[in-house]
């Protein structure tokens, strides 16, 4: 099994706007969805799940097997799994024989991941069209 955290920040280590937004161009969008298509499932934050579930970016994804990391449970969805933590992630991951994941973020998943060593695999863009992200890692 291999946990792969994937992300885009600014030079200065903003990942987004104070409304959420990720400046991101449609050539990084588009590198991202590929990069996501090559994993058996992707883990998020559930902000980060309920922003891209609504604007259907997992639809872009090819709909990966999701595990959504939340102290909020919420009712099972036959490809979106809700956990309460890092490890429960992982754990789920070792219990569906998945061979590769990928952190998808937000920023506090990916400090949690990062805090508790679970991280195989760092893929990092460190760039935007403009330095106008105001959500640090």
């Amino acid at each position: 099994m291999q946990l792969t955290l994937y992300m885009t920040s600014t030079l200065n280590g903003y990942i987004a706007t104070e409304n959420d937004d990720t400046p991101w161009s449609t050539a990084v969008w588009k590198s991202y969805y590929t990069i996501a298509k090559k994993f058996n499932a992707i883990i998020l934050g559930r902000r980060t799940y309920e922003m891209m579930k609504e604007v259907n970016e997992l639809e872009k994804m090819g709909n990966p097997f999701t595990i959504v990391v939340s102290t909020t449970k919420s009712p099972l969805h036959s490809n979106v799994i809700f956990v309460m933590s890092p490890k429960e992630a992982v754990k789920v991951i070792k219990e569906k024989n998945i061979t590769n994941a990928l952190i998808g973020g937000g920023g506090k998943l990916n400090a949690s991941f990062m805090k508790q060593n679970l991280i195989d695999k760092l893929g990092f863009v460190e760039k935007f069209e403009r330095n106008i992200a105001k959500h640090r890692l």
